[in-house]
């Protein structure tokens, strides 16, 4: 699921995002030069870090992560590295 690049709407305020979105995004700290530091799911692997300051949310970086192996994909690859030493 993708979701809207609402950051980029002037009607919606940096801080109302975070609350409509907040169960897509995790608090990570906090930086005296950036404020309150976020990390936000957009969708299958693809996260962006977001800093809310003064009331306005600013995009740090958008990544991409390693995909999460499934229980099925780790028990495989078990028994493949057990085979492989027997």
């Amino acid at each position: 699921m993708i979701l809207p690049d609402e950051l980029s709407n002037p009607t919606m305020t940096g801080y109302s995002y975070l609350r409509t979105h907040k169960k897509f995004i995790s608090y990570l700290g906090y930086c005296e030069k950036k404020g309150f530091i976020y990390s936000e799911k957009l969708h299958d692997n693809h996260y962006r870090i977001l800093a809310a300051y003064d009331g306005i949310v600013r995009v740090l970086i958008h990544y991409t992560g390693l995909p999460i192996p499934t229980e099925e994909e780790c028990n495989l690859e078990e028994e493949r590295s057990f085979s492989l030493s027997n």
